[in-house]
């Protein structure tokens, strides 16, 4: 991978982060190849993980939103979040996302900021069509932060992706930067 989508990948990730006041986690750049196993299955595709991890988990998900934030300029809604399966309680994707607000109706927007349900259960429950485009993957070491909001161990591998969904006539949805503790 080339020096060029690793400041990409870190751009995306640090300005997530960053407009959460959080301190983004050291990232490894990852080739789609380098991805393995189940972890590629899941990280690997262009359909929302929120359907991915609901097929593979066999469970529907829940959120727990942990951090959130307003940015009136940029008309987007930031926020950090764990989707966990609602019969097992398990994490199974830590994300930050950006979603711009003025890609959909007035109407639907107070549901992102009440962050109850998860964007992808959003957007299909309100019939709105997307596809994912993944910009890169990667891996990280869960740091403490990490660790116990997915509730696994100091040091521990996950694996990501960068994400933009996009709606009807390439209309930009949102960006993400999901990891997955476990599989």
């Amino acid at each position: 991978m080339g020096g060029d989508e690793r400041d990409q990948t870190d751009e995306l990730v640090r300005k997530l982060w960053s407009r959460l006041s959080m301190e983004a986690p050291a990232i490894h750049v990852a080739s789609p190849e380098q991805v393995p196993g189940t972890y590629h299955k899941l990280l690997v595709h262009d359909t929302g993980m929120t359907a991915t991890l609901e097929a593979h988990w066999s469970e529907s998900l829940t959120v727990d939103l942990v951090a959130d934030d307003l940015i009136v300029e940029d008309r987007s809604l930031y926020r950090f979040i764990a989707l966990y399966t609602k019969g097992t309680r398990q994490v199974v994707e830590l994300a930050t996302i950006r979603i711009v607000l003025d890609a959909f109706p007035a109407p639907l927007r107070p549901e992102f900021i009440e962050g109850v349900r998860p964007f992808g259960s959003i957007l299909t429950g309100a019939g709105i069509a997307f596809r994912a485009r993944p910009s890169g993957f990667f891996w990280i070491k869960a740091d403490e932060f990490i660790a116990r909001k997915a509730g696994i161990d100091v040091g521990i591998t996950l694996y990501g992706r960068m994400n933009e969904l996009h709606g009807e006539d390439d209309v930009l949805l949102g960006e993400t930067v999901e990891m997955l503790p476990r599989v």
